[in-house]
């Protein structure tokens, strides 16, 4: 699907406008979990995102995503957790784009008639360990069926950021032309509606060690709506003007202020998604792995399945069993070894 398609329906969407009206309150946010496979469910969690979450482990409490830089001995590979892409490659990984739509204030159901979003990616201010690329795409379930009623373009970008991501949904259908949501993205009590995927892989690793190392790996991505805006189309007289979004979740809750989907340029207060790219072993912060480090991982290993979150599993869990335990001892020691080969 071209731009230059998604941006007729848009033109058609327009038009469409004279006999439908546009609303609010739906929420988008990232989640490492694809929200499907085995303990990546978001609504039923399981350790690490149980722990030091603001939302027991559900919506906003896995926006993180831990990856590895790529390494000149090829060691990034390796099934410890995250790994929920399944490539045993610690140096990919996945922020899955969500929507949850609620039914609007008015009482109205209508369907999700456009979204377009850019995304903002900050870098620390002297970069250690980098990005090495990073991608959009819609999921190819989003307006799946509606034929000449939807379109989709990716948009394009990279490692410092990415734009002109665009669905569009004419919700307009049969003979003559009426109201028609088939295909939609409709209101869904409790359930996260998978919009897309943004891919990662971490950059060549950096050796220049020291203090804050992982502060100065670490990234962050801001949720933006661009020109086709985000709007949602209900039957004529029914529903409010304006659809009013939450980007990402605080405290459990959809972020507050919430942004105009009418406004291009409108962005959120929080970042909506981390990338940290750091090795595994590296308790210390310091961009190695040397002796010092196994403290950090008997303490991670004491913490246990109740007390280690998520950073602590990602750094020591060598096995991809999502727990730091005695066996992942031989994966610790691995690393200190090939922490000497640079990059």
């Amino acid at each position: 699907m071209t731009t230059k398609k998604v941006l007729v329906l848009a033109a058609v969407a327009a038009m469409v406008a004279g006999s439908a009206v546009y609303a609010q309150d739906s929420s988008l946010f990232f989640d490492v979990r694809d929200n499907s496979s085995a303990n990546q469910l978001i609504n039923t969690p399981t350790y690490p995102y149980t722990v030091g979450g603001a939302n027991g482990g559900m919506a906003g409490d896995g926006q993180t995503l831990f990856i590895s830089p790529v390494r000149s001995d090829n060691w990034q590979a390796g099934a410890g957790w995250p790994n929920n892409d399944a490539d045993s490659n610690s140096a990919t990984g996945t922020l899955w784009l969500y929507m949850d739509v609620k039914t609007d204030d008015s009482g109205a159901a209508g369907v999700v008639s456009s979204v377009g979003l850019d995304f903002n990616v900050t870098a620390p201010p002297t970069p250690k360990n980098v990005l090495g690329s990073l991608a959009f795409a819609w999921d190819s379930a989003l307006f799946a069926g509606a034929g000449t009623k939807a379109g989709k373009a990716n948009g394009t970008g990279g490692v410092t950021g990415w734009t002109g991501a665009k669905a569009v949904f004419v919700p307009v259908g049969g003979t003559p032309p009426a109201f028609d949501t088939t295909g939609g993205l409709l209101p869904a009590a409790n359930t996260h509606q998978k919009l897309g995927a943004l891919t990662v892989t971490g950059g060549t690793r950096s050796c220049v060690y020291g203090s804050g190392f992982e502060a100065a790996s670490t990234y962050t991505i801001k949720l933006t709506v661009n020109g086709l805006l985000i709007t949602r189309a209900f039957p004529s007289g029914t529903g409010d003007a304006v659809e009013t979004v939450a980007f990402g979740y605080s405290a459990g809750l959809p972020e507050t202020p919430y942004v105009n989907g009418s406004t291009s340029g409108g962005t959120s207060a929080l970042a909506d998604g981390t990338i940290i790219v750091n090795i595994k072993g590296d308790n210390t912060n310091d961009g190695r792995v040397q002796t010092v480090d196994q403290a950090g991982f008997n303490a991670a290993k004491i913490a246990g399945i109740g007390g280690a979150p998520q950073r602590q599993v990602y750094i020591n869990d060598f096995t991809g069993d999502r727990r730091v335990q005695t066996v992942d001892q031989a994966g610790f020691n691995a690393a200190k070894t090939h922490s000497a080969t640079c990059p």
